[in-house]
């Protein structure tokens, strides 16, 4: 008589967790898409934002102005190595002829 109390008892708070739990779940599940609703007509709201929106443009702006900066500065790098390398190899010539060297194809290759 005992089991059969306690299967009895242990089976309606069985059905009284499941129950209580099938409340809960829903509970929880409609929260949440309350929740995932708020967070979308915020989301639009802020897409929709005029101060975002320039916030945006000027974003952007400002990457394409850094972008423009950054390619002149690496073109006048350019420049830059380009004219010290025309002054290396001019001062290296006027070096060569300053002591006599004619190595490029003059006398001293051919000793």
């Amino acid at each position: 008589m005992k089991k059969l109390t306690l299967v009895a008892f242990a089976a309606v708070a069985g059905l009284s967790l499941a129950a209580c739990n099938q409340q809960d779940r829903t509970e929880v599940k409609e929260g949440a898409q309350a929740a995932g609703s708020e967070v979308k007509e915020a989301a639009q709201d802020i897409a929709n934002n005029k101060d975002v929106k320039e916030a945006g443009a000027a974003i952007g702006a400002a990457g394409e102005e850094a972008a423009g900066a950054v390619k002149d500065a690496a073109q006048d790098v350019k420049k830059s190595a380009e004219e010290m390398a025309a002054d290396a190899k001019k001062e290296a010539e006027e070096a060569k002829a300053a002591v006599g060297d004619t190595s490029r194809g003059g006398e001293a290759e051919k000793k």
